[in-house]
């Protein structure tokens, strides 16, 4: 009896593992971004977005998101296990250019720190020119309950993707070849069909110029 019952924990324990090399966990943590809006003294416009985690101990979270997510000082930060933080931004640009219709935004990311940390999954990055063309993978959190994934391909012009997203994606990790290479802005109001997106590499000096190039060391991929 103890014979076919260690045998049974032994099939157990190997089903476990085949399952776990069939099936392998995403290496990307995403959170969700939420900030309650007061429009007057009876409403309030619930925003939501999306950000990929770039450090992470028990010093604290780091977050890559888009500084438009960040419509207000306070907002709420809601991990895949259902942790909820505030967070304390670090780094916000958001540099826009005004054209015949509106204006278009030149640059629009932010860092962002939770307390206490946590050992979350952190990707590899990439901070070079992103390539030309290819398949890509959008990981998002907001507005679902759980992190999915949103396909893609990349563009000869750097800053587009085609692809559909939706509100909420913004602040979302581009992931080429399994490497983050970037993160959704948001997507174009006249064809929704393409999607505008921040490559990491025009951020490298804002991040150096704000006491942030550690964060681009640590999570380079191959030290490129």
């Amino acid at each position: 009896m103890k014979f076919v019952k260690r045998n049974f924990l032994s099939f157990v324990v190997i089903a476990v593992m085949a399952v776990a090399i069939w099936y392998p966990s995403e290496n990307t943590s995403v959170v969700k971004i939420v900030t309650d809006i007061k429009i007057d003294e009876k409403h309030i416009k619930r925003m939501q977005g999306t950000g990929v985690v770039i450090h992470s101990s028990e010093k604290g979270t780091y977050i890559l998101t888009n500084a438009h997510v960040l419509h207000e000082e306070k907002f709420g930060v809601e991990f895949e296990d259902g942790l909820l933080a505030r967070g304390e931004v670090l780094l916000s640009i958001d540099k826009r250019k005004k054209i015949a219709n509106g204006e278009i935004s030149l640059r629009d990311y932010a860092v962002i720190r939770t307390t206490p940390g946590k050992n979350y999954k952190v990707p590899d990055f990439s901070w070079q020119i992103p390539p030309k063309d290819g398949e890509i993978k959008i990981r998002v959190f907001a507005p679902y309950d759980e992190p999915k994934n949103v396909y893609g391909d990349l563009t000869e012009r750097i800053g587009y993707i085609d692809g559909i997203i939706i509100g909420g994606n913004s602040g979302g990790p581009i992931i080429y070849d399994g490497i983050v290479i970037g993160i959704v802005q948001g997507h174009n109001l006249e064809d929704l069909s393409v999607t505008y997106w921040q490559p990491l590499v025009i951020m490298k000096q804002d991040f150096l110029d704000n006491g942030l190039g550690w964060l681009m060391e640590e999570t380079n991929e191959k030290g490129k």
